[in-house]
């Protein structure tokens, strides 16, 4: 089913290799996202206005901090397809960053004047009007999270793309706010439990962990945190499965943002290999390693006697 609808909308949509059609699965993604959410906040703003429910709203502004999310990883795509310049001569990759930690700060600050509205409805509980509708749409909205979760790691996979994948796990973890919040409302609705301000001030210290944890994800990004390992071994493994490389000495992987970063790496080579026929078939390599990783790779030789690594 998801083929299908992938189909539709993306041209070529096996080749995920190319850089075209990986901008073309995140543009999609981050097109998805922001529609759902916007409707998602709308109709539980609406639905929390009617019902006087703190939780309610504060899980509607949770959804629309996960709006303002897509809008950066739509910013994150279309910076990684933008040519370098004399200016800027690793790309404007890391623009992302900056947008992502601003946009951290307002999901913090959304948090915390939810939580002050929430522990006031704690001190001075008023009444909440909970209806079906109201309910109905609360299940819609687990429904969708879950679909969306399931989508964004469908396409995560796909495009290995630890943006996307980090996004399907946020959207795992905001279906069970909302499921939280819809346990909640069903006992007060049922039970004339007082729980609306709990609730609220549950979601708000969720609102602002979420924030917190996306700051500091950033913040490490831009500082320069470690690459993955496994991508590393993945890497190294491509490259010593090359009966001319015997092994590697040094690897370096700069990152400028999303999608962007230039792997530069020793490799061992036997000095008694013809210097011109190595030549050709390391720039064999970089042209395979750059197309399949989506990554610019720079291999510098290091010549060693036969039977060294």
């Amino acid at each position: 089913m998801l083929e299908s609808f992938l189909k539709i909308f993306i041209k070529n949509k096996k080749t995920v290799g190319s850089g075209e059609v990986r901008y073309a699965y995140g543009m999609l993604c981050g097109y998805v996202g922001i529609f759902f959410n916007l409707l998602l906040f709308s109709c539980k703003l609406i639905v929390a206005n009617f019902a006087s429910s703190v939780s309610i709203a504060a899980d509607a502004f949770n959804n629309l901090s996960d709006f303002a999310s897509f809008i950066v990883t739509i910013v994150g795509f279309k910076l990684s397809v933008k040519p370098s310049d004399k200016k800027h001569p690793f790309g404007y990759g890391r623009a992302e960053y900056i947008c992502s930690l601003i946009i951290s700060f307002l999901i913090v600050m959304i948090g915390i004047e939810s939580a002050k509205t929430s522990f006031d409805e704690i001190l001075n509980p008023s009444f909440i009007q909970i209806n079906e509708i109201t309910l109905a749409i609360l299940v819609l909205s687990v429904i969708v999270k879950f679909c969306l979760s399931k989508f964004f790691k469908f396409v995560g996979k796909k495009i290995k793309s630890s943006v996307i994948m980090a996004t399907s796990k946020d959207s795992f973890n905001d279906m069970f706010s909302t499921l939280s919040v819809l346990i909640g409302l069903t006992l007060t609705r049922f039970f004339g439990l007082t729980l609306d301000g709990y609730l609220g001030f549950g979601v708000s210290i969720f609102v602002i962990c979420s924030g917190f944890l996306a700051a500091k994800e950033t913040a490490g990004s831009i500082l320069g945190k470690a690459p993955d390992e496994e991508f590393v071994k993945l890497i190294k493994d491509k490259i010593t499965s090359h009966g001319i490389i015997l092994g590697i000495s040094k690897i370096f992987i700069h990152s400028y943002g999303p999608g962007r970063a230039i792997i530069s790496i020793n490799v061992n080579v036997s000095r008694d290999e013809r210097l011109v026929e190595v030549v050709e078939k390391i720039k064999k390599i970089e042209h395979d390693l750059t197309k399949e990783f989506s990554c610019e790779f720079a291999l510098h030789l290091d010549l060693v006697a036969a039977g060294e690594k």
